[in-house]
């Protein structure tokens, strides 16, 4: 029996290893052939604006005081060269963990061992191809100097976590989920969601397996302390770089966004009270007027994708072109010589009081803008949002929902509906919370892109699995770790 285990885990180390080559050949591939790639906010992540998470600063940091001024690569520094090399190495090392996961744990013999895991990768390597290649940005995330780089792997290494925690019940998945957790907030504030996810799952799984909640409790404990750590860690990274035992700055300005775009003129009396609020609103209204990117110049008629394109294509407009430089004028008016954190903090005050004012508007027209971004996140989350794709992607949901039923109904033990379930209800909560704060840009949802195609192909691979005979795996049979 010794000799057959040692066997057994001498072709699992092979298979990992090769598998691992693999991801890596893939990953590394861009950015040593491109080297690293800068967009627009990677600067701010560089030069650790207050405005941004403490994790991805830092990360960068490390590789500044490594390689300091030594030369250049690909015409960037060989900081950020090495920077995006880890970047590849860390995504290839979770795929590998998480195509091997699914394969051991969630066994099927519709396909052979090799296509299995070769299509498990591809699966995962989509939001890399879809960026590089259809969406033809010259650029795939893991090579970029952005917080999808650590992102895209952190929350599929949560989503593998997640799976174990609530299939097998052992400490260690719940709290390695509560680090990755912690990392994700401490990263970039969209993947708060992971948290809301976890906490989420845990209330719905425990009510239909009738644990009297108990998971839940521990689920909730775990989550609030990764997320009090993260503020704490927020707070001293920005005493320790900026002076002020604060939080990162600009947490307002995406729903002030969403809801001057609803606003109507007459919300100006909301800021009654505060006559240089009220002022600066009335300058930001007049100038969305003159840009036309308000809810009401939406042309009568309009289907839901091109009003929910016409929001997108004003968000930024709203934030960068008119609020901004506006809020910027009324603070040089009263303080010239504001600079640094004072000024980030003084913009979050001017921001967050048009926040409190224009959350007492009518939110009927908020709740259409929420309903169009949720149905254009649902598409962005697993294609890209277009008239024929549109419906591709409604096609593609309707196969995983009813595979899921019917793995459901068959009461199925395997892991395939449980790793589907908790796929389908990432991309839910990322869709809901996103299409409510900002809009759903294909880099704020493709997260759930990869984990969709895998579970897809797992739950495919067993409803064929049980179709054609094939003896069901549950309990020790399923290939549960120890």
């Amino acid at each position: 029996m010794r000799e057959i285990s040692g066997q057994t885990d001498l072709r699992t180390s092979r298979r990992a290893l090769i598998l691992f080559l693999v991801n890596a050949a893939f990953y590394l591939s861009f950015p040593l052939r491109d080297g690293p790639s800068l967009s627009p906010d990677s600067q701010s992540y560089i030069g650790m604006d207050p405005s941004r998470e403490p994790l991805y600063p830092l990360f960068l940091l490390v590789f500044r005081t490594l390689f300091g001024g030594t030369g250049t690569v690909h015409g960037q520094p060989a900081a950020l060269f090495a920077a995006v090399i880890v970047q590849a190495l860390f995504t290839a090392a979770v795929v590998t963990y998480a195509v091997l996961t699914l394969d051991r744990a969630i066994p099927a013999r519709a396909l052979s061992p090799f296509l299995r895991l070769l299509l498990l990768c591809l699966c995962l390597w989509m939001p890399e191809l879809l960026n590089r290649f259809a969406a033809k940005r010259g650029a795939t995330y893991s090579e970029s100097i952005l917080t999808e780089a650590l992102g895209l792997p952190l929350f599929l290494l949560f989503l593998v976590l997640l799976f174990r925690w609530f299939r097998d019940t052992r400490a260690r998945y719940l709290f390695g989920a509560g680090i990755v957790f912690f990392l994700c907030i401490s990263l970039r504030k969209q993947l708060l969601f992971t948290g809301i996810l976890f906490v989420f799952l845990s209330f719905v799984i425990d009510l239909l397996s009738r644990r009297k909640f108990r998971r839940f409790a521990t689920v909730l404990a775990v989550t609030a302390a990764a997320f009090l750590l993260s503020v704490l860690f927020d707070c001293t990274f920005q005493s320790a770089v900026h002076g002020k035992f604060t939080q990162h700055t600009g947490n307002a300005m995406g729903i002030d966004c969403v809801l001057l775009y609803t606003a109507k003129q007459e919300d100006r009396l909301y800021f009654t009270d505060d006559p240089e609020t009220q002022a600066l609103f009335d300058d930001i209204y007049a100038e969305m007027t003159a840009r036309g990117v308000r809810y009401d110049d939406v042309p009568a008629g309009t289907d839901w994708f091109e009003a929910a394109t016409h929001f997108a294509d004003s968000y930024d407009v709203i934030g960068y072109e008119i609020m901004n430089p506006l809020v910027e004028e009324q603070i040089r008016r009263t303080d010239p010589q504001i600079r640094g954190i004072d000024y980030a903090l003084a913009v979050d005050l001017v921001e967050t009081k048009l926040r409190n004012g224009l959350l007492h508007q009518d939110l009927s027209r908020l709740a259409v803008v929420w309903i169009r971004n949720i149905r254009k996140g649902f598409v962005n989350s697993i294609l890209r949002a277009g008239a024929l794709l549109n419906m591709a992607a409604a096609a593609l949901y309707a196969v995983y929902i009813a595979l899921l039923v019917l793995l459901l109904l068959r009461r199925d033990r395997s892991g395939a509906a449980l790793f589907g379930f908790i796929v389908l209800a990432a991309i839910t909560v990322n869709v809901v919370v996103v299409g409510a704060v900002i809009f759903p840009q294909t880099r704020y949802m493709i997260y759930g892109m990869g984990p969709f195609y895998a579970a897809l192909l797992r739950m495919a691979c067993q409803v064929f699995r049980v179709a054609a005979g094939y003896p069901v795996c549950t309990g020790a049979a399923s290939g549960r770790h120890k």
